[in-house]
């Protein structure tokens, strides 16, 4: 054996002991830019907080379309990475034919909500329907927590919607974590007096916050409660949502307000200033004027440095509205954009936004800040080609079937909807005040998110059933209507671990599948042929250093 010899025979030794050494070794290096193959800080944190065995319930098994075989892959990393730091995290894969053909796993399902998802591959001209279950089950003790895998996108092409999947990933599987482990969840509560919008209209939003959160309805108006017993009731609570009031508050629920706000406590605002609703724009063939609100808090609002104007926000980037051509049983139902109902872009650059797709609005109204020292975030505003209508004003259907004057679309970026943050001044001060409470304050640390459209949170209902919030049942359209409120909430009351994993942000390569389709008979010739031509070439390379050394 000639020394070249002895020298390849050396090397093959030490690299088979280095690769079965490294096989025995657990070890993970992630050399990404984006760290897409490492947890979060804050992710680790609520892993290690885990105490009592949870268990992951992997639906999205089997036999899965191309575009779901990149999440799939994603998704098993990122559960390998969890378990890594906690061994009470297991995981279990259900297959989808099992699923379907047990009758017991099926009926739990369907009351956990969860439903299949369709895909339709064509190839060679034919098209398959191919069923997927995107989603994970976690359970912790006695609950199970059902956790949807895709991102809201209707409007996105299939490729797209699994990608903006993959980037949230790790916060969708954060949060169902949470929300199935954690006891202490805070309060918050859901004004149900000032006649605010309807439970059943408020159903989805709130479901949605119910695994992370402690939901109660508040009445400023409740029987044989004292306002002072009714603040300390108000105290309790991180945060109080106020959707579409349509009555009048006094000056004592006023005081109230103010005082939660001024000790910490926050408020979302869905509020309009006009009294709108589609019933009103369909009963009333030759339109209708909506009146005022005599809501009186114009003094609170002007104290926290905003006002909300009696007119409404028109936009050529809205959603349309759907008409019957006439009124028989052979009548056509036409879409036609409709400027009151703007589609609106969130703010990017906000942890509350910066994943969130197009939100719905109707009716909304401009916002106008005043000059303070409150930090005052846009996080919603109309686009380029806005304009504002004035009041009194005709509202009817024959506005959505006119072509629009586009020039009278000449206002951009009108607000609708802002944050609030900082220290908040009391009303009160030098004031004469309502009732007595036993510690009054002139300013204090708060935060306040303004969205000038009371139908911001309700969902639409189909056979006195809730549907998804952001869903347009007439046109099946899908807004990210509750993705925006959920994470302002989470945003509010101080859950920004949760919000921080959104902003992670995941480089991923896309394939040209039009490409790969076109040339898939070379792609797989050529998958099979180089590997044998390159081990061919070595093999060759081997041989001649082994036998004829002198050659070389």
């Amino acid at each position: 054996m000639n020394r070249l010899t002895h020298v390849l025979w050396i090397l093959s030794l030490c690299t088979l002991f280095l690769l079965v050494a490294f096989s025995l070794i657990d070890y993970r290096f992630d050399l990404t830019t984006d760290k897409r193959y490492s947890l979060s800080k804050s992710t680790i944190e609520l892993i290690e907080k885990v105490e009592h065995p949870l268990t992951i319930d992997v639906l999205l098994s089997g036999k899965l379309p191309s575009s779901f075989l990149r999440l799939r892959s994603e998704l098993n990393q990122l559960l390998e990475l969890i378990q890594e730091k906690n061994n009470l995290i297991s995981i279990n894969v259900i297959e989808p034919k099992w699923l379907e053909n047990s009758q017991n796993a099926n009926l739990i399902f369907q009351n956990l909500g969860i439903q299949p998802y369709f895909v339709f591959e064509q190839k060679r001209n034919i098209t398959n329907q191919i069923t997927v279950y995107p989603w994970l089950v976690i359970h912790h003790e006695t609950s199970s927590i059902p956790i949807y895998l895709l991102a809201d996108g209707k409007s996105l092409t299939q490729q797209d919607l699994v990608i903006q999947s993959i980037e949230l990933l790790e916060q969708t599987l954060v949060e169902g974590i949470y929300q199935a482990s954690t006891k202490n969840k805070k309060n918050i509560a859901v004004l149900k007096s000032h006649d605010t919008s309807n439970d059943l209209y408020l159903t989805d939003w709130l479901l949605s916050l119910k695994n992370y959160y402690n939901i109660a309805s508040f009445d400023f108006k409740a029987e044989d409660v004292t306002l002072e017993k009714t603040f300390e009731n108000l105290k309790r609570f991180e945060l109080l949502i106020i959707s579409n009031p349509k009555q009048e508050f006094t000056v004592e629920e006023k005081f109230i307000l103010d005082q939660f706000t001024c000790q910490g406590g926050r408020i979302i605002w869905l509020i309009n200033p006009l009294d709108t609703n589609l019933q009103n724009l369909y009963q009333n063939e030759n339109g209708y004027i909506p009146k005022i609100k005599q809501l009186a808090l114009d003094d609170l609002f002007f104290k926290s440095q905003f006002r909300i104007q009696s007119q409404f926000v028109g936009d050529m980037y809205a959603a349309p509205i759907i008409l019957a051509s006439d009124m028989n049983e052979s009548s056509q139902y036409t879409p036609f954009i409709y400027p009151y109902f703007p589609i609106i872009t969130p703010n990017k650059n906000h942890p509350i936004s910066i994943r969130i797709n197009d939100v719905w609005q109707r009716f909304s109204s401009p916002i106008d800040t005043l000059k303070g020292k409150l930090k005052k975030t846009v996080l919603l505003a109309s686009s380029a080609y806005s304009k504002l209508s004035g009041y009194p004003i005709i509202l009817d259907l024959k506005t959505a079937s006119q072509t629009p004057e586009l020039e009278s679309f000449n206002q951009k970026n009108i607000m609708t909807g802002i944050l609030l943050e900082g220290s908040f001044e009391s009303l009160y001060t030098n004031r004469i005040r309502p009732f007595d409470i036993e510690v009054f304050q002139n300013n204090g640390n708060s935060s306040w998110l303004v969205i000038s459209d009371g139908h911001f949170g309700e969902n639409q209902i189909e056979k006195n059933q809730p549907l998804a919030l952001g869903y347009d049942k007439w046109t099946n359209n899908l807004y990210s209507n509750k993705s925006f409120l959920i994470n302002s909430v989470h945003y509010l009351v101080g859950l920004h671990e949760i919000l921080s994993l959104g902003q992670k942000k995941i480089n991923l390569f896309q394939l040209d599948l039009a490409k790969i389709e076109k040339n898939e008979r070379l792609i797989k010739v050529l998958m099979v042929f180089v590997p044998l031509i390159i081990v061919g070439v070595f093999w060759g390379l081997f041989q001649l250093l082994t036998k004829h050394p002198k050659k070389l």
